[in-house]
């Protein structure tokens, strides 16, 4: 818990990045004087939520602190610590929601497909096992950045368990339990091919049918008769195959017999 607050105190967080060059997106904690450019972000927050675009009309009612914004692939690297060492599961590709320009920060799914070179890998790396030394962080975590061309910015380190997890196999909760106790071993499997996780939003209020047959892939399902308000997830879904344009192609068929069968009950 206390590792936790120490990495939400985002002045030293990121004061030590730069004492570390690590490279990351550039940050301030006051209304910057230009308005284009810049996102709104959270001191505490998950999963992309109140996050948004810093215009003349924002309304600043929380902490907050603004980041400039960076074009590229946002990633995420998922790997065990037990206070001085860290081992990588594996590097993410994650993606945002297509929802509302209030929503397009939120986060949607992810897939065991690194956005990184191998040389960048082993950069990140080093990044990880510095900040685990720093931070004394154990168990699962993980790093999110921004991939732009042959460059790397840090985001955030996440010390939770995240979404990623789902997308590995090798008994991960029990490693991660040992990890806690200070005891880093390796994985004994690994998942073949890709996996992806996506989160289903719904575009508009609903409510789930009674009986509802749920597609094959579907877990995190809500109750029959829960109405669901617009934005808000209906499910997530998890799809595995030899590729992962096939992955995105089976998550994307999902979420459409999902929206089709919704809409045909109500």
């Amino acid at each position: 818990y206390l590792t936790f607050l120490k990495i939400q105190q985002k002045r030293q967080f990121f004061a030590l990045l730069a004492r570390l060059k690590i490279p990351y997106p550039e940050v301030v904690f006051d209304s910057p004087q230009e308005q284009i450019g810049w996102l709104i972000k959270p001191f505490q927050g998950g999963g992309g939520v109140d996050i948004r675009r810093y215009t003349e009309r924002s309304v600043i009612e929380t902490a907050v602190y603004w980041q400039k914004i960076i074009d590229g692939v946002s990633g995420s690297a998922l790997f065990l610590a037990d206070g001085q060492r860290a081992q990588i599961i594996g590097y993410n590709t994650q993606w945002n929601s297509n929802g509302d320009s209030g929503n397009e920060f939120v986060f949607a799914g992810i897939i065991n497909k690194t956005p990184l070179s191998n040389a960048l890998e082993q950069i990140v790396n080093n990044w990880i096992q510095t900040l685990v030394r720093e931070y004394g962080l154990k168990g699962l975590n993980t790093l999110d950045f921004m991939v732009q061309g042959d460059e790397v910015f840090v985001l955030e380190v996440n010390p939770r368990l995240s979404a990623s997890l789902q997308l590995y196999d090798g008994e991960l909760l029990m490693l991660h339990i040992e990890a806690c106790r200070g005891r880093l071993e390796k994985p004994t499997a690994q998942a073949e091919g890709y996996c992806g996780y996506q989160l289903v939003y719904a575009d508009s209020d609903l409510q789930i049918p009674r009986h509802f047959h749920w597609p094959e892939g579907c877990v995190d399902l809500p109750a029959s008769g829960l109405i669901i308000r617009k934005g808000q997830p209906i499910c997530s879904m998890i799809a595995r195959d030899k590729s992962s344009q096939q992955v995105h192609e089976k998550l994307r068929t999902t979420e459409q017999i999902i929206v089709n069968q919704l809409k045909e009950g109500q």
